[in-house]
């Protein structure tokens, strides 16, 4: 945290208990990746101009609502 503002990093805090998301997801291009770390590692990469769009328009929604 000490370096977000050398590379441009907002943070905002959601308690675990209003947003508990067991699996990572990243979104990059027009591709998304959903990792599962808790289940040995399972990792599946999509390859679409719409799935990834369809996450970043669900994560600026809840972005957007989280003060």
């Amino acid at each position: 945290m000490a370096e977000d503002e050398k590379y441009l990093i907002t943070r905002k805090i959601v308690p675990k208990d209003e947003l508990h998301i067991p699996a990572q997801i990243i979104i990059y291009g027009e591709k998304v990746a959903i990792t599962n770390f808790k289940e040995g590692f399972i990792n599946v990469l999509m390859e679409s101009k719409y799935i990834a769009d369809t996450f970043r328009i669900m994560f600026e929604y809840m972005w957007n609502k989280i003060p």
